[in-house]
C-alpha cells in the first residue's frame, strides 16, 4: 500500500513545521549551553567521589570505569592497580586520593595540555560525566546536542 500521499501544499507546512521546530531547539540548545563548565566538573567530580567524601579514591574510579565497560587492570608493571596509578598521576597533594582542589587543576591541565601527558582514559571517563546530565550512564541526543553546541 506504501505511504499515504501528501500534497505541496501539505508538505510545505511539515517542512516548515520541521524547520521552526529545529530553529527553536537550536535557540533552546543554545540558551541552556549556559551551565558553567565549573558546575559540569563539579558534578563528574561529585559522581566519582562513590562515598560522598570530598575525595576520589582508586575505588571510586574503578567502579565508574566498571560501569563503563572498561576493566582497568588490576596489578601495572608498578605494582599497583591500574586505578591507584591513575589516581597518582593526578594527586597534587599526594595523599592518595584526589580532592576537589587537585581534580580542578588536574582538568584545566588537561584541557590545556596539547602533548597528552595526562591519563586519557581518567579525562575520557570525566568529560563522559560532564555530559551525563541525567547521570543515567548514558549520553542521550539532548545531551550529545548540547556537548556539539559547546565546543
Amino acid at each position: 500500500m506504501g505511504r499515504p500521499a501528501m500534497n505541496f501544499e501539505g508538505s510545505a507546512t511539515a517542512i516548515t513545521q520541521n524547520r521552526r521546530a529545529s530553529v527553536n531547539y537550536v535557540k533552546e540548545m543554545r540558551a541552556n549551553v549556559g551551565v558553567s563548565e565549573e558546575t559540569r566538573i563539579r558534578n563528574a567530580f561529585e559522581t566519582l567521589d562513590g562515598n560522598d567524601d570530598g575525595f576520589v579514591e582508586a575505588k571510586d574510579l574503578q567502579a565508574i570505569l566498571l560501569r563503563f565497560g572498561y576493566k582497568p587492570k588490576k596489578i601495572t608493571s608498578m605494582g599497583n592497580s591500574e586505578c591507584e596509578e591513575l589516581i597518582w598521576t593526578v594527586d597534587d597533594s599526594m595523599n592518595g586520593a584526589l580532592s576537589w582542589d587537585d581534580f580542578k587543576s588536574w582538568y584545566q591541565r588537561c584541557k590545556e595540555n596539547e602533548v597528552l601527558q595526562e591519563p586519557e582514559v581518567l579525562f575520557t571517563a570525566v568529560e563522559f560525566l560532564m555530559y551525563d546530565i541525567s547521570r543515567d550512564g548514558t549520553v542521550d541526543f539532548e545531551e550529545c546536542m548540547e556537548l556539539l553546541f559547546r565546543r
